[in-house]
């Protein structure tokens, strides 16, 4: 049975950062699912959901907040997940001053909206020469949520399950790609990330920042592709 590729997106955007990756590769004649996220305050639920409305094998690829996810999938569908996508990511739980600033990011957004969240970690998710297109189509995106449903998936950031322990024990082929200029996860991250997994690949983007499925598409594109091919 072909597998799904499941695309898991990143905060505070939806599935449509994800238009020219899930178009390509619907094109090429694969199964492609990119739920949108929230807003139960909890991996867990989504997960399951994600489980539920979907058959047969998957594979997710997830950006930052959606690698998270891809852990959580891993977990509770370790029968079906037969490969692993990791995009700007890190395995790691909250540390307790990351804790304290998913909070105060929770209060900004119920006292002032998306556009607060959005001029705080903006410049912060794509590389400082991306093009005006490109961030426009971002600011646009982050905009246009709603501000319950981003602090739902913010507290569930906060209060995700530290995969690190778990890694060397994940044995499906794993996909990690990284944005050599991500100003938010520092590329050394996912280089210790793939070194940990048994059956990694790391894939650098030089000029890129948090968000590849916008920044560069056709590469990760070709690298979704290539994680295909090792699954048969």
């Amino acid at each position: 049975m072909t597998s799904t590729v499941v695309l898991l997106h990143a905060f505070p955007l939806d599935p449509r950062m994800w238009d020219d990756v899930a178009g390509a590769l619907v094109a090429d004649g694969i199964p492609v699912a990119a739920p949108r996220l929230g807003p139960e305050p909890s991996m867990e639920p989504w997960a399951a959901r994600i489980l539920a409305e979907t058959d047969g094998p998957l594979v997710p690829v997830g950006v930052s907040m959606g690698g998270y996810l891809a852990f959580e999938l891993l977990r509770q569908g370790s029968d079906r997940v037969v490969a692993l996508g990791l995009v700007d990511t890190r395995p790691g739980a909250d540390s307790p001053e990351g804790r304290a600033a998913r909070d105060d990011t929770i209060a900004l957004l119920r006292a002032e909206g998306p556009a607060a969240v959005w001029e705080r970690v903006g410049s912060k998710l794509l590389a400082g020469d991306a093009a005006d297109d490109v961030v426009a189509r971002a600011r646009a995106l982050a905009l246009d949520q709603d501000a319950e449903t981003l602090a739902a998936q913010v507290a569930a950031m906060r209060d995700r399950r530290d995969a690190t322990p778990y890694l060397p024990e994940i044995q499906v082929p794993a996909l990690v790609v990284h944005g050599e200029e991500d100003a938010t996860i520092p590329i050394s991250e996912a280089e210790a990330m793939a070194a940990a997994l048994p059956n990694a690949r790391l894939v650098r983007l030089p000029g890129t920042g948090h968000l590849p499925p916008l920044e560069r598409p056709a590469e990760l594109t070709g690298a979704i592709r290539d994680l295909l091919v090792e699954v048969g």
